[in-house]
């Protein structure tokens, strides 16, 4: 199923919405979010942005599973 005009205009808009806040959120949050987008990019068939959001959430998981 595609998403609607105004599907799409939400979508982007929490993209938008998570890198502007992006200093602020713990590294889990950014994980859940990636995944959250990439799956609203899977329901609209755009594999370009999939892969990036779920290589986002790979670099993520990543980042917060290093100890310092």
């Amino acid at each position: 199923m595609n998403l609607n005009k105004n599907g799409r205009e939400q979508h982007k808009c929490l993209v938008a919405l998570t890198w502007t806040q992006e200093s602020g959120c713990l590294m889990t949050n950014k994980l859940s979010k990636c995944v959250q987008i990439a799956r609203l990019y899977l329901e609209d068939d755009d594999a370009v942005n999939v892969e990036a959001f779920i290589n986002k959430a790979h670099f993520w998981s990543q980042t917060a599973t290093r100890k310092f």
